[in-house]
């Protein structure tokens, strides 16, 4: 269905990529990085069961699974958590203030905890949790990096390429380009491959890991930048 695919897509952002202090930093700066962020989430986390599926107008639960086109208010905070994509510029942000956005239920959950408002829900899509369907797949190919890690570079950065690749494969647009008689047209239709929820979920469960590690990192010092599963701080 192109068009629950097409809402679906609305829930997917990348990771976050932010500078928190600009000129010039002296002192200690230390980095954190995530190991295998995006496999650990695979491996870890629950994901949407696509049985499951149902359209709605309401937020039945924030424990199950979904996404969730709404209006929110975030308050003044240090660290905002949801992100928007900049209708001018294209890119992410994690603004304060009153804002529309369309979220994952895993996201909206922490946002809600961290005291954003959902002020009204314009749409949504719903599923019952299941247990990650990846765990195998993932336990396997990092297996096989742990030994290859040792004595062949190559091979080990091949299995973290098919760890990482596989969620965004679901993510893929749909889009094709076809020009035709001098002028052009897009196409529009779901990859057979497509599996959006899940791409969505991935990446909001990144988030939140990277979100959790800033929170963590604030403590032990001045937060300077992040990106995507690392975070750099200056201390004393």
């Amino acid at each position: 269905d192109l068009a629950v695919w097409k809402f679906l897509a609305q829930s997917r952002y990348g990771g976050r990529c932010e500078i928190f202090q600009t000129g010039q930093v002296k002192g200690h700066i230390h980095e954190y990085d995530i190991k295998s962020s995006y496999p650990a989430c695979m491996r870890n986390e629950q994901f949407p069961n696509l049985d499951t599926m149902q359209r709605g107008k309401t937020i039945s639960d924030l424990d199950k699974a979904g996404v969730a086109f709404c209006t929110v208010t975030c308050p003044s905070m240090e660290f905002p958590l949801l992100p928007y994509k900049s209708e001018e510029t294209g890119k992410l942000l994690f603004p304060i203030g009153t804002f529309q956005g369309t979220w994952t239920y895993a996201e909206l959950k922490k946002a809600v905890q961290l005291g954003y408002q959902i002020l009204k829900i314009h749409d949504t899509i719903e599923y019952e949790l299941m247990p990650s369907p990846f765990a195998p797949y993932i336990d396997f190919l990092y297996g096989l990096r742990q030994e290859a890690m040792w004595h062949d570079e190559l091979m080990s950065y091949t299995l973290k390429i098919l760890m990482n690749a596989l969620f965004g494969k679901w993510g893929e647009e749909g889009e094709l380009l076809v020009i035709s008689r001098g002028k052009k047209h897009t196409m529009c239709q779901v990859p057979k491959h497509s599996n959006m929820i899940w791409a969505s979920y991935v990446l909001s469960y990144g988030r939140l890991a990277l979100y959790d590690y800033i929170q963590k990192a604030s403590t032990f010092g001045l937060v300077l930048y992040c990106d995507t599963d690392s975070v750099f701080i200056k201390t004393q």
